[in-house]
Formats: structure tokens, C-alpha cells, sequence
């Protein structure tokens, strides 16, 4: 059996889009960092006024904070949830059935 070995060049430049987080008149700024899954209180993470609540099914294992190379983080597996309660619209959806 021959290999087959192709060798390419790849230029990569720098994005110039500035990708930091929004901060001004945040309402809601949830920030992992030095939050962990062993601390009570950052499982029921709250800024004073609004409330982190997750799925009875959240795994907390796998998921949760976490840090790596880039960060700290915080997350949600498939097939559980996380929830705030902000409400970000005024009042409810409306459900329109089709």
C-alpha cells in the first residue's frame, strides 16, 4: 500500500471584527468566572434580582462551569435546561396556531 501525502499552504490573517462581550446598560450579565460545580451557591447563581435555575435533569457532571484554555464557561448539556427569570419581552408570545 502506497501514502499519499498532499502539502498545502494556508494564510491566515487576523479578523478585525471586535468580538468583545456587550457591557454597557447590561440588565442580566451572567459570568462564570471562578464559579464552580462543587460551590451551593453558584449552583443557585442570582445577581440580587434575577435567579439561575436549571432542569432536574442537569448534569452537573459533564456540564455546569467549567474552565478551559480560554476560559472559564458555563455549559448546558443536550437535552437539559437552564433558565433565568428575566423576562425579556414585556408580555407573553402570542401562540398562533396554523
Amino acid at each position: 500500500m502506497n501514502n499519499v501525502f498532499i502539502n498545502f499552504t494556508l494564510n491566515v490573517t487576523a479578523n478585525e471584527v471586535d468580538i468583545a462581550p456587550y457591557s454597557n446598560n447590561l440588565i442580566l450579565d451572567f459570568d462564570p468566572t471562578g464559579l464552580s460545580n462543587n460551590s451551593a451557591s453558584a449552583k443557585a447563581w442570582t445577581n440580587g434580582t434575577y435567579h439561575l435555575s436549571v432542569s432536574d435533569n442537569f448534569d452537573w457532571y459533564n456540564g455546569g462551569y467549567g474552565s478551559d484554555t480560554t476560559g472559564d464557561y458555563f455549559l448546558v448539556k443536550s437535552g437539559t435546561r437552564a433558565y433565568f427569570d428575566y423576562k425579556m419581552f414585556v408580555s407573553e408570545p402570542e401562540i398562533i396556531e396554523t
